[in-house]
């Protein structure tokens, strides 16, 4: 069996609310919310030269909490995007 480990990990901002607010002190009223609540930078680090390449890339994102309830539970979702330079200006 071959394992290959790649570590994806994230930093990011979420605009605060009264909604945002009641999903973290749990409360039965908390809802899922819309993409655009929070805004992410993201990284990948790992020791296989397949995915090698990753590690020197820019990735941003845009994300949303998924609120479920009985158990409460909170998932975060991101649509990632890779930061690409203009070449306009060579």
């Amino acid at each position: 069996m071959n394992v290959q480990i790649l570590n994806c990990g994230y930093t990011g901002v979420a605009r605060a609310s009264k909604p945002v607010l009641d999903m973290f002190e749990q409360d039965p009223n908390a809802k899922t919310f819309p993409f655009g609540i929070s805004s992410t930078v993201h990284t990948f680090e790992t020791g296989d030269p397949k995915y090698k390449h990753l590690e020197n890339k820019t990735f941003v994102g845009n994300g949303r909490f998924i609120v479920t309830q009985n158990p409460f539970s909170i998932t975060v979702e991101s649509r990632i995007s890779e930061v690409i330079p203009s070449c306009d200006m060579d």
